[in-house]
This record gives C-alpha cells, structure tokens and sequence, in this order.
C-alpha cells in the first residue's frame, strides 16, 4: 500500500480571506501534483502549511501513519531540515559579491559595497 500525504485544513491569512484545503495526494514517484490559481490565492500559503514552516488555524495534516499537523490534539511537526543551502543556489551571484555577507550589512544599516 502505498502512503498518501492528507491534508484538510484552514489557514486564516492576516489580510483577506482564509484558505481551505483538502489533499490527498498519493506518494508515489508516477504521480504529479500541481497547484495553480492566481496571485494572491494561497497557493505559498498551502505548501508553507504542509512544510510546517506555518501552521493552519484548524485542521490535520499527516503523511502515511505519522501525523505533522493536528490542531485538535496539539501536534505540531516542525521542520526536519533546512532549506539554506538550497536558498543560496536561489540568489544570483555577481563576480566579485557574497550576497549573505552584503545582506548581513545592508541589514546593520551599513552601505553594502
């Protein structure tokens, strides 16, 4: 039996309206799930919840027989790994620049070079 990753919850954004979802998605390499919508529809929102980067207001969220997210019984998975390293291959690189070193100084309030 192959696991399936559930997730029926609400997400209350701070401006607009909540975000309902209901997955059910089978782990298996064949198959390709995909979420579209327009800007501003939840899409960001969806995948920070199942990556327990945010947690929903109401709801459960579990992949096979581990549980990630259950609101009613106070279950809150977080994160197992760090997506740094994969954040760095995300910000282009100009010659001669380390963008982590000059954000670290333009966050001090010092001129970045």
């Amino acid at each position: 039996m192959t696991a399936e990753l559930i997730a029926q919850f609400e997400k209350q954004l701070p401006v607009g309206p909540s975000i309902r979802v209901s997955l059910r998605c089978p782990a298996n390499p064949s198959s390709l799930t995909v979420l579209f919508g327009p800007s501003g529809s939840g899409k960001t929102t969806t995948l920070r919840c199942l990556a327990g980067l945010e947690w929903p207001e109401l709801g459960r969220i579990s992949f096979g027989d581990e549980t990630w997210f259950d609101r009613e019984r106070n279950i809150f998975l977080r994160p197992q790994h760090s997506y740094t390293r994969m954040l760095q291959n995300c910000i282009p690189r100009i010659e001669g620049v380390d963008p982590w070193s000059a954000a670290a100084r333009s966050s001090t309030g010092e001129v970045a070079p």
